[in-house]
């Protein structure tokens, strides 16, 4: 049986200003025009809320995919294995990322 396990680094949540400042702009046809009129009606919202709120969800959904690490069961149980091992001292290089998380989140 081969089995995938999926880990996840996600970045810190920082403030999100609501501030709405930048445009976006589209063409698009008449019938996906029409489409995303009628979702937004469904939902009742204007097809301005809806249009932005489903491209936010899709960056979302895209960034966290893109932050996904997928191993397969051995290789995830190698991991593990190696992140256990008495004696092992972190390396520089996990020591100056754990310094800087540290400090991206001493001010909250």
């Amino acid at each position: 049986m081969n089995r995938t396990i999926t880990l996840g680094v996600f970045p810190v949540k920082k403030p999100v200003s609501t501030v709405k400042e930048s445009r976006i702009e589209a063409r698009v046809s008449s019938d996906l025009k029409s489409r995303l009129v009628r979702a937004a009606a469904l939902e009742g919202r204007t097809l301005s809320d809806f249009v932005v709120s489903a491209a936010a969800e899709a960056a979302r959904r895209t960034i966290e995919q893109d932050s996904l690490i997928c191993l397969c069961e051995e290789d995830s149980m190698a991991l593990a294995i190696d992140l256990c091992a008495p004696g092992r001292d972190p390396s520089p290089r996990l020591r100056a990322a754990v310094a800087r998380y540290d400090e991206a989140n001493r001010s909250k």
